[in-house]
This record gives structure tokens, C-alpha cells and sequence, in this order.
């Protein structure tokens, strides 16, 4: 409040920006108007004192924005190449990248090529190969938002070798096992396919069993385009060959710390509830769908209860943490979908998560509930 010489009131309200300077300047003519010589110099004072604390403010908002976007991770789509399994088939939302005349990366497991390794997470993972014709096999996918340029990032995957990866040939069409071992590249780019940064590159992989493989990558550009292939473990010392490597359960890239050897994010933990209707009441409509897809659940990081980190929907994690404390309960779950097709694919991507943390389906129901093309949420409710 500011108190002048006729004793009047005025009061200046803090307005949208578009509006403020406005109001406020219009306030100060017609005080000029009245009191020029008097008033002027102090209305003068107070509006650049006005400025200049909003400038800060808003250069303060930004930077803390900035910040913010900086330090946030990027998930991968369909991180475990998860799809029904296929010779020759990219998964779901990855591309391939390859020769145009040879074929895709496959989908493991069900005999094909004699490959019967077991899943690291999920139920299907991906093999890819090397060739005598010297190609070789990449998967690809558009990231949700960019890996920022002076950003460092941690990310890994499980890879593993088969015993058995048998075909043929390409140049001689005899049979040929691929169970020569092979690296991994990560690639990139601002473009699909393109080997534009080599971002990572891993040892040979020529363990038979999954092992994490973790990379801390820098990347000089901003990258809109992710890159995964199989290559020649040793192409200047060796002619090409029949190679191959299985690959599984890629995490996303996390902001790293190299100084501290840390994350350089706060993750939050597990915070279940030991009472159901409480977790539902706090977490129930806080369950949605990432705005890439609007199929797929948002992804958050957390720590569990035993102190791993993971990446799931947290509000919905902590509503099965909850719901796992009362066995003869049952939770009912409205999905919001305006088309019956959206519908059955976000009630698999529900029903998948929670059967990934094995909870018995007697103890949820999934429904339906018919709105407008805006909405994008769900509902839980105890029955």
C-alpha cells in the first residue's frame, strides 16, 4: 500500500506479465497528470525498482528452468525390446538401421536360429549380427526430448553371446554359426541412421550369461537420435566375419556427476503406504500417460524398497507397493480413453506392469471410461 499527499489509497496488484507494466505505467501518467512536479520523481523510482525486481525474478524462474530441464532423465521407449517374437522385425517403437539390403535385428526367443537364451527383463530381447560381408545390424529410435550438448549421462544395457546363432553364410550361402564375439556402439545424431557422434563403445562381449554393461557419455551435440549396433570386435586386425550379441533391458540416460561418481538428480523413493485407502487417496489420480504416445505410462526414477533403482510409473508403483500388503483386497483401475483400440493398448500396458511385479490379477479390475479426446488420465479406486 502507498499512501500520497491527498491521502488517497492506491493499490498495485502484481498483474500477468502482459499486463503489468501496462496497468502499472498507465497508474503513473495519471499521476503525473495530477502531481508532476511533486510525485513524478518517486513514481519514476518505484517503476524501475519495478523492472528491475521482475527481471530478476523472471531471470531466476528461467535459470532455475534451465536447470531443471538440464538435469532430467531421458527414457528409452520399449527399453527391452519387448514385441511378440520375429526374424528380421525391429520391436516396437525402434527402427532399424542396416544395410538396405539385408535384414532387420530379430526378437528372441522361440528357436529361432537355434538362440534359447532366457530374458534378462520383460519376456523378449533382441539379437543382432555381424556379417562376413562386412554389415552389420543397428536398431535406432527418436528420443522423447534431446541428450543436452556438455551433458554427462549413464547409461547401461545387458548383453550377452549365444552358443548358437546359426544361418548362413551371406557370400558363400553355406551354413554358418554367428558365435564369434562382437562390440557394441552407441551412436548419435540428430537425423534417423545417421553415424553422426559415436557416443559409447563397449569391450568385447563374449560372456554367455547377462552382464551390465554402463557407459558415461558426453555428447557434443544435442541428440535427437539414439543408435545401438553390433560391430566387429577388432576391424583393422581381422577380416569380416559371423558375429552376434544379444541385447536386453537398456536403462534410461541419467544425469551423472563424474566428480562425485553420482547421479546429478534427486530420486526420490519408494513411498508406500500401509494403509490402501490412504496410498489410493494419494497417489490414485496421479497415474498418467507419457504425452509422446498417450499409450505408454509416464517413467519415473526411484529407488525400491531394497534400494535399486528402477523406472516405472512411481504414483502407480506406489499404489502395487500398497496393494501387496493386503492380499484379500482389490483395487479397480478406469482408464480415461476416448476410442475402445486406445483403450485395450493402455489396459495392456497397465496389466503388464502389474503382472511384472507379479500381482495376482484377482486383485485388480481394469474398465473403461468413455471422454473426450483431451483427457489422459487414470483413475484407482478400491472395490
Amino acid at each position: 500500500m502507498i499512501t500520497h499527499g491527498r491521502k488517497q489509497t492506491v493499490k498495485i496488484q502484481v498483474m500477468a506479465k502482459t499486463h503489468r507494466y501496462r496497468r502499472i505505467s498507465l497508474f503513473l501518467h495519471q499521476r503525473a497528470c495530477l502531481d508532476s512536479d511533486l510525485y513524478w520523481p518517486y513514481y519514476s523510482m518505484l517503476l524501475n525498482k519495478l523492472i528491475i525486481k521482475s527481471l530478476l525474478i523472471g531471470c531466476f524462474f528461467l535459470t532455475i528452468c534451465c536447470l531443471q530441464a538440464q538435469n532430467q532423465p531421458v527414457f528409452l521407449n520399449n527399453p527391452s525390446f519387448e514385441d511378440a517374437p520375429l526374424a528380421g522385425k525391429p520391436p516396437m517403437t525402434w527402427y532399424y538401421c542396416g544395410s538396405s539390403l539385408e535384414t532387420p535385428p530379430d526378437i528372441h526367443p522361440n528357436g529361432f536360429f537355434e538362440v534359447i537364451q532366457k530374458p534378462k527383463d520383460g519376456k523378449t530381447y533382441v539379437g543382432m549380427v555381424v556379417r562376413t560381408n562386412n554389415t552389420w545390424e543397428g536398431l535406432g529410435q527418436l528420443l522423447e526430448k534431446p541428450l543436452k550438448e556438455g551433458q554427462d549421462y549413464r547409461f547401461c544395457l545387458f548383453a550377452c553371446l549365444s552358443a548358437n546363432y546359426k544361418s548362413v553364410d551371406r557370400i558363400t550361402l553355406e551354413p554358418l554359426n554367428y558365435n564369434k564375439p562382437v562390440i557394441i556402439r552407441i551412436w548419435g545424431s540428430s537425423k534417423s541412421c545417421e553415424a553422426e557422434e559415436l557416443l559409447a563403445q563397449s569391450e568385447v562381449i563374449d560372456h554367455a550369461e547377462w552382464q551390465e554393461h554402463c557407459f558415461i557419455i558426453k555428447p557434443q551435440q544435442n541428440v535427437q537420435h539414439i543408435r545401438i549396433e553390433a560391430y566387429f570386435a577388432n576391424p583393422a586386425e581381422a577380416k569380416p566375419y559371423g558375429g552376434s550379441v544379444l541385447i536386453d533391458h537398456c536403462s534410461a540416460f541419467i544425469p551423472y556427476n563424474t566428480e562425485e561418481q553420482s547421479y546429478d538428480l534427486d530420486i526420490p523413493p519408494l513411498s508406500p503406504t500401509s494403509s490402501l485407502a490412504e496410498a489410493i487417496d494419494q497417489y490414485g489420480t496421479q497415474i498418467n500417460f507419457a504425452p509422446s504416445t498417450f499409450i505408454a505410462l509416464e517413467k519415473h526414477l526411484f529407488y525400491d524398497q531394497q534400494n535399486q533403482l528402477q523406472e516405472a510409473n512411481l504414483p502407480l508403483s506406489n499404489i502395487i507397493a500398497s496393494l501387496k500388503q493386503h492380499p484379500k483386497r482389490t483395487i479397480k483401475i478406469t482408464i480415461a480413453a476416448p476410442k475402445r483400440s486406445v483403450y485395450k493398448a493402455r489396459k495392456k500396458v497397465i496389466q503388464a506392469m502389474l503382472e511384472s511385479v507379479d500381482v495376482p490379477k484377482r486383485q485388480f479390475k481394469i474398465v473403461r471410461q468413455k471422454i473426450g479426446k483431451s483427457q489422459n488420465e487414470v483413475v484407482v479406486l478400491i472395490q
